[in-house]
């Protein structure tokens, strides 16, 4: 996990690393960016040590259901903007909603609030909502594929806590 987080480096939307010494019903986000000959993926996940607490599950709960609605809107000519509303609905985090990728990590388009442009088919995009709590953070990502009636899911790891 090449960007780890637990704790209120997470919840600040990263920080510098630590020696902290990850507790029993912490989280723990990872976010991993493998790059493989001359393209990029992304993927992230957050995970729980040991029973998480009832408020992270129930912020587990609406961070999926918004990736959820991300994917079940995206399709050719979808705005980018509107799909960054419709997946922040409910939930406040300080980056993107989600972006291209390909030979460069972050590619257009950018979901972000007031974005450009329209979906076309054969696009590759990470979605990534989150919710930063002051002692959890939690960012949930999948990488789909725009296609002729909606998307294809390409991320095949789970995100359960």
């Amino acid at each position: 996990c090449p960007d780890p987080g637990s704790g209120p480096r997470p919840a600040g939307a990263g920080a510098p690393t630590s020696a902290r010494v990850v507790g029993d019903g912490e989280l723990i986000l990872c976010d991993l960016a493998p790059r493989v000959g001359g393209h990029w993926g992304d993927s992230c996940a957050t995970v729980a040590v040991g029973e998480p607490p009832a408020a992270a599950r129930a912020a587990h709960r609406r961070v999926h259901d918004a990736l959820q609605r991300a994917i079940d809107a995206i399709r050719p000519g979808a705005s980018a903007a509107e799909i960054d509303a419709l997946t922040r609905a409910g939930l406040d985090y300080p980056h993107h909603t989600g972006h291209g990728i390909g030979s460069s990590y972050h590619e257009r388009p950018r979901l972000v609030p007031e974005a450009p442009g329209l979906l076309r088919e054969g696009m590759v995009l990470a979605l990534e909502p989150a919710l930063y709590a002051d002692d959890f953070g939690i960012r949930l990502e999948h990488v789909v594929r725009v296609t002729a009636d909606g998307c294809e899911v390409l991320s095949r790891h789970r995100l359960e806590l």
